[in-house]
């Protein structure tokens, strides 16, 4: 399989990677499933797309879970021990806008409008196709971390040092999004 390769002509971008100005970017997936089995093979499906995939473990400590790991993404299953996938919902929403897509075995239409009003942004009946989870995973990185538009340029004047000329203007970007390295693409002139 070809991978298309970034801009600077650097190594291949892995599914679950962009390359951005340079970096490359692995995507944090956390997934908060109570159903060890479904848990399991979501997580080894997405970490082969490349994806960086966490497991809830504790399913009282959801939120901190959250936090400690800081994904780009989570799958949230609707029943959960302890609290429901909506109280989880509405805590993460608390602290971040981070895509929420609801795992369920309950698909009537009153649990999506639920999704959606307490702070989701898709859901996924069980039983689910695989290659279908990962095309909504795409899909909601992609409009949730769009990079097609770059930030303005930076522009700053440096001294060189002595006997190297005078001054030099150097522009740099900034990679300011939520998993990525800050990156430098330099230009001097």
């Amino acid at each position: 399989m070809s991978l298309p390769v970034g801009a600077d002509g650097g190594e291949p971008v892995r599914p679950g990677q962009s390359r951005i100005w340079g970096c490359s970017v692995l995507y944090r997936i956390f997934i908060a499933e109570d159903d060890g089995v479904i848990a399991g093979a979501v997580r080894r499906h997405l970490e082969s797309w490349g994806y960086q995939v966490a497991c809830a473990q504790k399913f009282d400590a959801v939120l901190a879970e959250f936090v400690d790991f800081d994904p780009q993404l989570v799958l949230l299953d609707i029943s959960l021990p302890f609290f429901n996938g909506y109280h989880w919902c509405q805590e993460i929403r608390k602290i971040s806008k981070v895509p929420i897509l609801f795992l369920t075995s309950a698909s009537d239409n009153m649990n999506l409008v639920m999704t959606m009003q307490m702070g989701g942004d898709d859901l996924l009946a069980k039983p689910f196709d695989l290659q279908v989870l990962s095309a909504k995973v795409q899909a909601m990185l992609r409009r949730a971390y769009d990079f097609a538009a770059a930030p303005a340029l930076a522009t700053k004047t440096w001294l060189a040092p002595p006997g190297r000329g005078s001054q030099r203007s150097i522009s740099a970007r900034i990679c300011s999004r939520p998993g990525l390295t800050t990156c430098w693409p330099i230009t001097v002139s």
